[in-house]
């Protein structure tokens, strides 16, 4: 049954369409505090279910849901597949504002994306790393018009520097000496540089993790574009929230990412929700062969992906914010 509550001076914007299964009151006090909203509840794995489609946010009490047709395993895959923000009422109680930034996105409120770190990375190399990290950089920077930057931690020269052409501005060291370092932008991307050839040894720990936290707290999206293994990726590991391991449909791609996804999962308090993705995939073919690797996407091999036209971009973004989508929906008259 679904229960209105009225915008408050404190509390107004777009009313929130929430699944509320627990019996914990704490949640719905946390709820009034933020917005506007409108409960639907449910106690029964079948009621969840069946409500999912009708909201923009799930709170939800794994444990204490009545299994009724839908097996509470099913729900899990049902509820990580669904374009649906979802989470467990401690971690909604720990930072309720957050996840109304995630409802807001997910009905298409393109002002109110959470900010995040991504960081896209991989054992192999010649798997379209960069391209697929500048590619979420840009299609994010210009369909949501927020603050958006790319950090990368290379070995050897700068990447970006040549793919973008960019050979003026400050890079990631000068964050580091100077929080008002004039960093370069590219198709509304900050682009945040490295030559580790020269620079590699200068940094202390405590520099590196600062300096991309300046950097975070000025972008919504901060996209972190890394070799694997690197020691300034390790550094800043807790600051990341997403890990995006990019292969390809080839045989040491294959063998690396899983190695590289084991490697993460083993460490859960370092590496949070480590997902692979396949990029180049040219048809079935090439999906079969990579059968038994659980991964959150194909990307198809596609024709000069340096234009950056917004088609792997898009997709990829999907793996930041599972709600993503290409085209705006105007939140005006949504209830």
């Amino acid at each position: 049954m679904p229960f209105n509550h009225p915008s408050t001076e404190l509390r107004t914007g777009p009313t929130v369409r929430v699944l509320v299964a627990t019996s914990q009151i704490e949640v719905h006090t946390a709820l009034e505090t933020v917005a506007p909203y409108q409960a639907t509840e449910a106690v029964t794995t079948r009621g969840v279910y069946h409500a999912l489609p009708k909201v923009q946010l799930a709170i939800i009490e794994l444990e204490s849901l009545i299994e009724e047709q839908v097996p509470r395993d099913t729900l899990i895959e049902i509820l990580n597949r669904s374009h649906v923000p979802w989470t467990i009422p401690e971690n909604f109680l720990a930072d309720p504002t957050t996840w109304r930034a995630h409802a807001l996105a997910a009905a298409g409120n393109f002002q109110s994306f959470p900010p995040t770190t991504a960081a896209f990375t991989s054992y192999s190399g010649g798997v379209g790393k960069t391209t697929l990290a500048l590619a979420a950089a840009v299609q994010f920077a210009q369909r949501t018009k927020l603050p958006t930057a790319i950090v990368e931690f290379p070995y050897g020269p700068s990447a970006l520097r040549v793919i973008t052409g960019v050979s003026e501005g400050a890079g990631f060291v000068d964050v580091a000496n100077n929080e008002r370092a004039l960093l370069p932008t590219w198709r509304g991307v900050t682009l945040v540089t490295v030559n580790y050839h020269d620079v590699g040894g200068i940094l202390k720990p405590d520099e590196v993790a600062q300096s991309l936290a300046r950097i975070q707290a000025a972008h919504i999206l901060t996209v972190v574009d890394s070799e694997f293994p690197h020691l300034w990726l390790e550094i800043v590991a807790r600051q990341i929230g997403t890990f995006i391991i990019v292969a390809a449909p080839r045989a040491d791609a294959w063998n690396n990412a899983a190695a590289l996804k084991q490697t993460m999962l083993s460490a859960p308090e370092l590496y949070a929700r480590p997902q692979v993705v396949f990029n180049l995939v040219d048809g079935w073919g090439d999906r079969l062969t990579q059968l038994g690797l659980e991964r959150t996407m194909d990307l198809p091999r596609i024709k000069n992906p340096e234009r950056l036209d917004g088609r792997l971009g898009t997709q990829v973004l999907k793996a930041i914010y599972p709600y993503w989508s290409q085209t705006p929906r105007p939140l005006a008259g949504r209830s």
